[in-house]
């Protein structure tokens, strides 16, 4: 029988969320690679998802090949997988939605069908994966998507909303819209700069966007000083408010070591970074560039 490619769309979430598979796909991850690499591999950690192993690369400066080793950490790469099977889903559901217009019939039931089932999935993500808050996001991602450029019906619109809190510490801007910070939050996910179990979408917004010197929310920061205070600097076209002092004054930034930033460190880091430049934080000037022009 010839594969529906219309059922299939969304079979890697359907699979995901058919129970807790989280070992499965870590394991399923870790042995992909072994058996790749081979005697390549140099170090495993089963439980903890993480694999080194000896890769070649092509060297620019040598114009010849260079050998590293590459650390795979199931935990920062799971994230960005999730986000790649949304990207996807999204290019499938549109290439068929081209299709049945290109044959002159109408696409509705088909977007509908996607809309209703991503809506379960994305009640299911609470049940099976409670902890694991980025599935749910990205699921509520994908639906905000089709409801946009689609014009879905308003009933599917509720669940995908994350409102803006009313109250804003940082002063906000009126063009800082819910879609920039998610994909503000994405790369930052995908930069380690933050850890996805510790920091959620929801607490990202809260903290930047709400009032955090009356709430619990903070933000902690996985990645060197560097890397964390560039990121913050790098917020404020975002706000009207978002200094230094501001930073200080809401006590809701805390560096790797769980030590709260204050306006010296900040100041000291962001003297570093004038000197270095690593390549984390080109990357993440690339991104939030093309994200803040778009």
């Amino acid at each position: 029988m010839t594969p529906n490619p219309q059922a299939e769309i969304l079979s890697y979430f359907q699979n995901l969320l058919e129970s807790n598979k989280l070992s499965f796909f870590k394991n399923e991850a870790i042995t992909k690679i072994q058996e790749l690499y081979g005697s390549q591999v140099e170090f495993v950690d089963p439980k903890k998802g993480i694999i080194k192993y000896e890769k070649v690369f092509y060297d620019q400066a040598t114009d010849g090949p260079i050998e590293a080793i590459v650390t795979y950490n199931f935990a920062q790469e799971f994230p960005i997988e999730v986000f790649k099977e949304v990207q996807i889903a999204k290019e499938k559901i549109d290439a068929i939605v081209f299709d049945i217009n290109k044959a002159g019939n109408n696409a509705q039931e088909f977007l509908n069908t996607q809309a209703k089932l991503l809506r379960s999935l994305i009640e299911k993500s609470k049940v099976v994966y409670p902890k694991l808050k980025f599935i749910e996001t990205n699921l509520l991602e994908l639906l905000t998507y089709l409801i946009d450029k689609y014009s879905l019906s308003e009933s599917f619109k509720k669940q995908a909303q994350i409102n803006l809190p009313k109250t804003s510490f940082f002063n906000i801007k009126p063009e800082t819209r819910v879609p920039i910070l998610k994909q503000i939050y994405e790369v930052a996910i995908e930069l380690g700069i933050f850890d996805y179990e510790e920091v959620t979408i929801e607490t990202f917004i809260n903290v930047l966007c709400g009032d955090p010197v009356n709430t619990t929310d903070f933000l902690k920061f996985s990645c060197d000083n560097e890397l964390a205070v560039h990121f913050i600097y790098s917020l404020q076209p975002l706000f009207f408010d978002f200094t230094v002092s501001k930073i200080d004054k809401s006590q809701s930034f805390f560096n790797k070591q769980r030590k709260l930033l204050n306006q010296a460190d900040l100041d000291n880091a962001h003297t570093r970074i004038k000197k270095k430049n690593s390549p984390k934080i080109k990357r993440l000037d690339r991104h939030l560039s093309k994200i803040l022009k778009s």
